[in-house]
């Protein structure tokens, strides 16, 4: 997966209409469009269109060869152009038949820090404190939230409470483990060897009853606001059981510094 803005296209349109209609323009300027033209149509998937400009860049080829690159086309370069156009127009007229633009709905959640900046969603280096699996399914889940798959993204964010909940407990915990690690298990010894924040383990345990375990059977389904409405309880606890892991070591690198 990944992201186009829309102005790709409409870019592509204006240069396939620049170049139809190139009378004035310069040499530099049609092997410039041309060369634009490929790398959008690759860009945005139209690998069939972007093989079709095979003539088209045979064209932009002996013009590169021209000693003067600022001279303005002959019309006779402007009238092959514009042949040449007419063909590329209608590949990409006929292949944008074969293309699917999906618009997504915005949250409650800002979408591009779900989709991009999953660590602005918690607290400051609370994501970059994280076991990686749990820091993976927490973006994924994210980008379940916005493509409106709910019980997916109730999946991830569940799986990354629970791999972040075992981390807390290695921390709180240095000897005589419960075994098996399980979520009611290990919320349970928290709370017999009174660990401190009984607030948390309550908030844990409302999620394992309510959510994770109706979660582990077949049949059970959610929608786009259960799935809202557990994202904001999942970084809520584990803004909580974050402040005692481990600081972190690496970031990412995209994280604004």
């Amino acid at each position: 997966m990944y992201d186009l803005s829309p102005f790709m296209f409409i870019h592509t349109g204006l240069i396939i209409r620049l170049l139809r209609h190139s009378s004035g323009f310069s040499v530099e300027a049609i092997v410039s469009e041309t060369d634009k033209l490929d790398q959008n149509l690759r860009q945005s998937g139209f690998s069939v269109s972007s093989e079709g400009l095979m003539y088209l860049k045979k064209f932009a080829e002996s013009l590169k060869n021209e000693q003067d690159q600022k001279r303005v086309v002959t019309p006779a370069e402007v009238g092959r152009l514009s042949e040449l156009m007419n063909v590329i127009e209608q590949m990409v007229f006929a292949e944008a038949q074969t293309k699917r633009i999906y618009v997504l709905s915005e949250g409650r959640f800002n979408m591009a820090n779900l989709v991009d900046k999953p660590w602005q969603m918690f607290a400051k280096d609370i994501f970059f404190r994280l076991p990686d699996l749990a820091a993976y399914d927490i973006s994924e889940g994210f980008k379940c939230i916005v493509f409106s798959r709910a019980t997916a993204a109730a999946f991830h964010l569940l799986r990354a409470t629970e791999g972040t909940l075992r981390e807390y407990y290695f921390q709180q915990v240095k000897r005589d483990r419960v075994q098996p690690l399980l979520w009611a298990s290990i919320v349970q010894d928290l709370t017999r060897r009174k660990k401190k924040d009984e607030s948390l383990l309550t908030r844990l345990d409302f999620i394992r009853s309510t959510y994770r375990n109706p979660t582990d059977h077949p049949d059970a389904r959610f929608d786009l606001d259960q799935a809202q409405d557990l994202l904001g309880l999942c970084i809520d606890v584990i803004n909580g059981m974050g402040t005692a892991l481990p600081e972190a070591k690496l970031k990412f690198e995209s994280e604004p510094t």
